[in-house]
């Protein structure tokens, strides 16, 4: 935020009550140029940008309605945040209706978990339960959201090694000097670029 800063960004705010991704960043510079400082973690970032950057851009465009789908069982979130819970999506086959069924996590770090989910719906901060039947915004890792009821693209992705193991667990780092010092990944004698 300071370098921003330097360069005549004007913070708008910085740090949302919401679960993942608090230490979002948005400001304006004095051009009307609008700048995003996303969070570092992957799944903080992700839904970030897919929360608040896609939909500006896409609104610049076009005014799309809001998509809203029903919650498929009850869920709990205790602390005074805006959650944006991860779920994968069923149609009814009785109603049609598009249902959100919570998929777990293990945080923002963990970007892989996402390859369960097609999107999030967003839970408002003043609450703490949730019911089963109640309709959320649902925002789609897909570009255009779910249309005409065909499956999301990352529905039934699975990642293998060149053994063809199923890989349940995956780091990425945008950095060549990733902290977590793996034995296979990293030479004896570091050197980073």
């Amino acid at each position: 935020p300071s370098i921003l800063s330097d360069l005549g960004v004007r913070k708008i705010f910085h740090k949302i009550k919401q679960r993942p991704g608090k230490p979002m960043w948005f400001g304006k510079s004095a051009k009307g140029t609008l700048v995003f400082g996303l969070p570092g973690n992957p799944v903080s970032c992700i839904v970030c940008l897919r929360r608040y950057v896609v939909p500006l851009i896409e609104n610049s465009w076009t005014k799309d309605s809001e998509n809203k789908v029903v919650l498929k069982e009850d869920f709990s979130f205790s602390k005074n945040l805006t959650f944006y819970l991860p779920v994968s999506i069923e149609r009814s086959p009785l109603s049609g209706k598009l249902t959100a069924v919570p998929q777990k996590t293990n945080g923002s770090g963990d970007y892989f978990s996402l390859t369960k989910s097609d999107g999030f719906i967003e839970l408002p901060r003043e609450r703490a339960k949730f019911f089963s039947g109640e309709a959320f915004v649902f925002f789609s890792w897909a570009k255009g959201g779910y249309q005409m009821g065909l499956p999301f693209p990352y529905s039934n992705f699975k990642l293998v090694d060149s053994h063809n193991r199923l890989i349940h667990k995956l780091r990425i780092s945008l950095l060549d000097a990733c902290n977590m010092n793996c034995l296979y990944c990293m030479p004896e004698e570091k050197e980073f670029m």
